[in-house]
């Protein structure tokens, strides 16, 4: 009787776990990152007997994650491309607005300055006509420095949110490193290993490589060892190593706030790894900040400086109202275009001077010539003309952009599928717990009435020994 009271008792025991952990996995099918956990049972000890061996009943060996490691791997490095992707992309959209905005852009300015010079063509002497053009060129001017204001404010916005990025992965590696100490003291102990603890840590990876590009090897002790970019460990074992913001490599001096990336160790100085870096959203705000925001400045200044220059030069060809040698048009104060005529009469619209040394009346050769530059091949603009310089320029945001969103959603969808991969494996599925919910149940009922018979027996023993 006892034999059979003992094996109904491991059973309940045994089915009682099984049910705890289904409960278990029901409660955190909507926890991110948790993975589905399964019991496994073993025989107990057999005891001798004159027939024969006799089993004693069940245990629960263990209760694991059910996971794939590879899958997961999958998912990390999956995330890691689409994040860069979609860091490189949402700033190029937002640049791609601005520079091809049909009214806010610098096609229409330089339009209207050479609609307003036409105008003056038809009276060169026309002081109303004369403003116009100045007042076409500083709405020009003031385009430019709208777009340079406007790179700047996206740079700023880069350092910015590379900042907070970091901040971020120090917080990530510091939970990694926290629950690498904790699952080392469970590990090995009776029960298993610390399910959700491995969760924990996997989430905390995952969240990471979000933000950069990771790669994770596990020690013999259960802790994760964590390494990004080329190699630079992250995380070993407790330790935490963080990383900072620093100077550039190479000074920008059209930001002196530029960061860049370093990590420390020890007590010493922060190593610069921003060259190092790859995936993650952080990669992505560095790459975009190299290929097209730089760039993309700097091509805009030199459409500035051509400008400057063209205008200036042709400028000084020609005659004032008051028969004086065309002046500068425009000026550069502190790398930007500015209008360097404060007076409609000193636009030098005339070619030449009468024997009296004044313009003669109609005289609009100059200012046909300056309108000429429209149409004109820069040689300082690749042989091309200022608007299709510009145009150009538009292209090529517009195109890495739109190449940019290509990839993000051809990321996306792989992200997606191996989601999907690994939500087979560890996800968990309501309709199959509830069905072992059914069947963990009635084991549970029969362990509970190989019980009830066990007792009916020793009684009905202990009845026959009374009589």
């Amino acid at each position: 009787m006892a034999d059979l009271l003992g094996i109904g008792i491991s059973g309940l025991l045994a089915f009682q776990r099984g049910l705890a952990t289904t409960s278990h996995n029901i409660s955190n099918v909507n926890t991110e990152g948790y993975s589905r956990q399964s019991v496994s049972y073993g025989t107990r000890m057999p005891h001798p007997s004159p027939g024969g061996w006799m089993g004693t009943g069940v245990n629960v060996t263990s209760i694991n994650r059910i996971m794939d490691e590879t899958r997961n791997n999958s998912v990390r490095t999956n995330q890691s491309e689409f994040h860069e992707l979609k860091a490189y992309a949402d700033l190029g959209a937002r640049l791609d607005n601005l520079v091809a905005d049909k009214n806010a852009g610098l096609a229409p300015a330089m339009q209207g300055l050479f609609d307003a010079m036409q105008q003056v063509t038809t009276d060169p002497t026309s002081i109303s006509a004369r403003e116009i053009v100045i007042a076409e060129a500083d709405n020009l001017a003031a385009r430019f420095a709208f777009f340079e204001n406007r790179f700047s404010e996206l740079d700023q916005d880069i350092n910015r949110n590379i900042e907070v990025q970091i901040r971020e992965v120090n917080e990530f590696a510091g939970e990694i490193a926290r629950l690498n100490k904790e699952i080392q003291m469970l590990e090995g102990r009776p029960g298993g290993p610390p399910n959700d603890l491995l969760d924990k840590r996997d989430h905390a990876l995952s969240e990471l490589s979000k933000r950069v590009g990771v790669s994770s090897v596990i020690q013999s002790d259960g802790t994760m060892n964590v390494f990004i970019g080329s190699g630079q460990a992250l995380v070993v074992g407790h330790s935490a190593f963080e990383l900072t913001t620093v100077e550039p490599a190479v000074h920008n001096p059209d930001d002196p706030s530029r960061v860049e990336i370093g990590i420390v160790r020890g007590n010493g100085d922060p190593i610069n790894i921003t060259r190092h870096l790859t995936g993650g959203s952080i990669s992505g705000l560095l790459d975009f900040r190299e290929n097209i925001l730089d760039p993309e400045r700097e091509e805009l200044r030199r459409l500035a400086e051509t400008i400057h220059d063209t205008f200036n030069e042709a400028h000084s060809q020609g005659y004032d109202l008051d028969g004086n040698p065309g002046g500068d048009f425009f000026a550069m104060e502190g790398g930007r275009l500015v209008v360097a005529l404060d007076d409609a009469r000193q636009l030098a619209a005339a070619g030449s001077l009468d024997p009296n040394g004044d313009p003669q009346v109609g005289d609009n050769e100059n200012m046909l010539a300056m309108i000429e530059l429209a149409n004109e091949r820069h040689d300082e603009l690749g042989n091309a003309s200022y608007q299709d310089f510009y145009a150009s320029l538009v292209g090529r945001v517009g195109t890495q952009t739109m190449r940019a969103n290509m990839n993000m959603d051809a990321q996306q969808v792989l992200l997606n599928q191996a989601i999907a991969a690994r939500e087979e494996v560890s996800g968990v599925n309501l309709e199959e717990e509830a069905a072992n919910l059914m069947r963990l149940q009635q084991s549970y009922h029969a362990a509970a009435q190989s019980i009830a018979v066990a007792d009916t027996l020793f009684q009905s023993l202990l009845d026959a020994v009374r009589r």
